[in-house]
């Protein structure tokens, strides 16, 4: 069996940190479009991780049950586990509707 590099390492590898947003620079989920990156948790059929998700269990804790890891910043690439909050799923979408990040809000009747 061939020997998986750490999560944590491969994750690492993928961010540039800059004084603001850790953004990340690996592969991105293809929908929605370029917008939130992931990566493998390791050995096949282990799934996929979100790289914002990650940040934020490595370094803060566990993502309670129900909640979704949110972008303070606004920026989907961000990877800053000080720039990461948990929140409700309504709370999530009622933020980005605010920030003024929702796609979909001009089609709306």
């Amino acid at each position: 069996m061939r020997q998986v590099t750490p999560l944590y390492t491969r994750w690492l590898a993928k961010v540039e940190k800059t004084a603001g947003c850790w953004l990340w620079r690996g592969a991105r989920k293809s929908w929605p479009p370029n917008q939130y990156g992931h990566l493998s948790r390791g050995r096949r059929g282990e799934g996929y991780v979100g790289a914002h998700v990650f940040a934020y269990e490595h370094f803060v804790g566990a993502v309670p049950k129900g909640m979704q890891v949110q972008h303070t910043c606004h920026n989907t690439l961000c990877v800053n586990p000080g720039h990461l909050k948990v929140g409700q799923p309504k709370e999530n979408t009622q933020d980005m509707i605010a920030a003024g990040r929702d796609k979909f809000r001009d089609n709306l009747p």
